[in-house]
């Protein structure tokens, strides 16, 4: 099923390619840009897919990041996309390193993780974010004040396809973040209190 979603996603990016350069009207030309732009994408998230179906992390490009710019600019972003869900965003001082990553795949880990927290805080709350640099090590720590795991789910927490109280749910975001710090050579780690909030770290070696 995964690798038939290749052959629409090519047709849809050839078709937008076609109507842009028969087009000189610049809104069209913009729309058929966002259309691309969303289907490249999809098709980045059907790669990682195959490669997650297959446990294997994904092969990379790995660039100079500072790691200072990447947070600052991901907490703006979700400062003003959950306060509309009532969610209280903080943080405090964001040290600036050199990490070798893939922006787009590492910023993805940290959305997989926020989704986490904030399906665990239906009713609002607050999410944390912090960041140190320890032991040649990156580490952004997002901390949420909702409802925590139980030990034995907390364990399990990383693996693909394990759900616990999402209903239906596929339980596949913080496996698919552990599987992009995997492939940037780092960890993802887990804490949780039941009832307590939950703490997940994701640990990126620094580039020398």
């Amino acid at each position: 099923v995964i690798h038939n979603v290749k052959n629409p996603i090519s047709g849809i990016s050839g078709f937008m390619s076609l109507i842009s350069s028969r087009t000189a009207e610049p809104q069209t030309k913009e729309y058929c840009a966002i259309v691309s732009e969303s289907v490249e994408q999809l098709d980045r998230a059907n790669v990682d897919l195959i490669a997650f179906v297959h446990g294997k992390p994904p092969a990379l490009e790995l660039l100079p990041i500072d790691t200072r710019e990447l947070v600052s600019a991901y907490i703006g972003k979700v400062t003003e996309t959950y306060r509309h869900a009532g969610i209280t965003v903080s943080s405090g001082d964001i040290p600036s390193c050199t990490i070798k990553a893939h922006r787009e795949r590492l910023l993805k880990s940290f959305s997989y993780i926020c989704t986490n927290a904030r399906e665990a805080m239906p009713d609002g709350g607050t999410m944390k974010f912090s960041v140190e640099i320890s032991g040649g090590f990156f580490c952004l720590s997002i901390s949420d004040s909702g409802c925590g795991m139980p030990v034995f789910v907390c364990e399990r927490a990383a693996e693909p396809m394990f759900s616990w109280g999402k209903g239906e749910a596929p339980g596949l975001g913080l496996a698919q973040a552990s599987m992009i710090a995997a492939a940037h050579k780092g960890v993802l780690e887990i804490g949780s209190l039941y009832k307590n909030g939950t703490k997940v770290t994701i640990r990126i070696p620094i580039s020398c």
